[in-house]
């Protein structure tokens, strides 16, 4: 048999299949080609046979069969480590359970969640809610990341929830024995150990300071289960992955949901991310958003576990009715609850829908929701349990 010569160290050739001893002959369509990559020099000088003996190809082949055994168990060990890790940690429940329902029981750790909305929608005010519900009511350690609002502001929201006052009257001044109801809601959750921590006035404006937020809190609480992202567009080009000087915010925005990605693993925490939708959901006649009204659609789609959307009829309504008050002002046709800055009946509860536009190991669907914009706080209707 002519064996073909051996070329340089580290280039690949193919050879003919050997023929031993007394082994069976295999026919020529079923034979597999053996290839040699990078034989040893003494293997080289020893000649053909040496290769085949036990120098060479096979034991090369043999090398690589174990080298995909050990990745084949290092990434079955892997694997089996994550799916323990999520079963020893339940799902993050937001506390609304026709949304729960939807998302197989709550928030999923480990991954990025993403809360869409327009503008003044109230997704600000549903991400507190939700952590709300997650560190007052279940015990679980929640961090809030805001980068819109103050400390002060998410203060006086989470007063307005528990306490079950305006928070527009906290923010304006109440009168003593009102001021006991907030005093005494602040007691109750220092007396309740509630692990729920609050960031904002702009401290945390990249991925790296978010994170550094949540080791100080996973160190204080013992674990962390959700880290809440207000909002995706405010959050620093600067970081891992990210050059100041970069004018292409695909890029940045890409890289910035993969950094919370890893944060979200690294702490095996649920990540509710806050995005903005674009004007094109006002512009249309029905309002509903839709996946493709995110402002960093492309970005988030890929890389999100969820995505859930809220919308309220009363939003546009308003918005509408105001702009035909400023130019037609009759009290008789445009009643004052329109009006917030006119006077506000207290509690200004209104229906609200939670689109589930995007849900990667469950269902899709909407599922109404009851919002009282005055105390800040989200609940179910009181004509239906809000179940989808």
């Amino acid at each position: 048999m002519r064996w073909p010569s051996l070329r340089r160290p580290g280039e690949p050739h193919t050879v003919p299949w050997p023929r031993w001893g007394n082994e069976p002959q295999v026919p020529a369509h079923q034979r597999e080609p053996l290839t040699c990559h990078a034989l040893p020099r003494a293997a080289a000088c020893a000649g053909p046979r040496a290769c085949h003996a036990g120098n060479g190809t096979l034991v090369v082949r043999n090398h690589a069969r174990k080298a995909d055994a050990r990745r084949a168990r290092t990434e079955g060990a892997a694997y089996r480590s994550a799916v323990e890790r999520s079963r020893g940690k339940p799902r993050v429940a937001t506390g609304l359970p026709g949304l729960d329902t939807l998302l197989r029981g709550g928030l999923r750790p480990g991954r990025v969640t993403v809360l869409a909305a327009r503008t003044a929608m109230g997704k600000s005010m549903l991400a507190l809610s939700i952590a709300r519900h997650c560190a007052v009511a279940a015990g679980r350690p929640a961090l809030i990341a805001s980068l819109e609002m103050s400390r002060f502001e998410l203060w006086v929201r989470l007063m307005a929830a528990e306490s079950g006052l305006s928070s527009d009257r906290i923010l304006r001044g109440l009168p003593e024995h009102e001021r006991e109801r907030v005093r005494g809601a602040a007691e109750d959750l220092d007396r309740r150990r509630a692990p729920l921590d609050l960031g904002g006035d702009g401290s945390i404006p990249a991925v790296s300071d978010i994170a550094a937020e949540c080791e100080r809190a996973s160190r204080r609480y013992g674990r962390l289960d959700l880290v809440v992202v207000d909002y995706l567009g405010l959050i620093d080009r600067s970081g891992p992955g990210l050059s100041p000087h970069s004018h292409d915010r695909a890029v940045e925005v890409a890289a910035i949901v993969e950094a919370l990605q890893k944060l979200a693993r690294r702490f095996n925490a649920a990540v509710l991310l806050v995005e903005q939708l674009t004007r094109d959901v006002a512009e249309r006649p029905d309002h509903r958003p839709r996946l493709g009204d995110m402002e960093h659609a492309e970005q988030l789609l890929p890389r999100a576990e969820a995505v859930i959307m809220l919308h309220r009829d009363e939003y546009y309504i308003e918005r509408q009715s105001r702009r035909r008050y400023e130019q037609s002002p009759d009290p008789s046709v445009y009643p004052g609850h329109l009006f917030p800055r006119q006077g506000l009946p207290e509690p200004m509860v209104q229906r609200a829908e939670l689109h589930v536009s995007l849900h990667r190991h469950g269902p899709t669907g909407i599922t109404p929701v009851a919002v009282d914009l005055s105390r800040c706080c989200f609940s179910l209707l009181p004509d239906s349990e809000g179940r989808p």
